[in-house]
């Protein structure tokens, strides 16, 4: 996968808090090693927790639990882009807004489940990685630089 946009001076915009809603796709402590490593790639990249960045976790508290009312939240936080790890979660902030961008992680089927038109041209705010490109033994550190140049690219071009 080759990245085509600048990365450099995205998050050195002075002044920009941005606000990313993060929906795990159930109990954040068995995730916990990915969203740590999302949060690494973000550092190594210039963006600082509490000073250019705010990290809006809304996990559900149980596995299978509904992702409605924490996408609706994070809606009335009015954050910048929501990154959801799950084809429920990402359903569930697609339903609930149409202008927040939604950064997916790799879906295995995106199209097939009706979360984007092709992958080529998502055609609606979601915008994410397709699961095909990584092998199995790919560890999170891979996807997670990917959602985190999804998540930038995403927030750069809304400023």
């Amino acid at each position: 996968m080759t990245v085509t946009w600048p990365l450099v001076g995205h998050a050195q915009q002075a002044g920009k808090v941005y606000r990313i809603g993060c929906i795990p796709g159930g109990p954040l402590a068995p995730r916990a090693h990915q969203w740590d490593a999302f949060r690494q790639t973000l550092r190594e990249l210039g963006w600082r927790e509490g000073h250019n960045i705010l990290l809006e976790f809304r996990p559900p508290a149980r596995e299978g639990d509904p992702f409605d009312e924490l996408a609706a939240e994070l809606i009335r936080l009015q954050v910048d882009v929501i990154v959801a790890s799950s084809v429920r979660a990402v359903r569930a902030v697609k339903q609930a807004t149409s202008t927040i961008p939604i950064v997916m992680s790799p879906a295995p089927n995106a199209v097939e489940e009706g979360l984007v038109v092709s992958l080529a041209r998502p055609g609606s705010n979601v915008t994410g990685l397709r699961a095909s490109i990584m092998a199995p033994a790919t560890p999170c550190g891979f996807w997670t630089t990917q959602k985190h140049l999804t998540v930038e690219r995403t927030m750069g071009s809304r400023t």
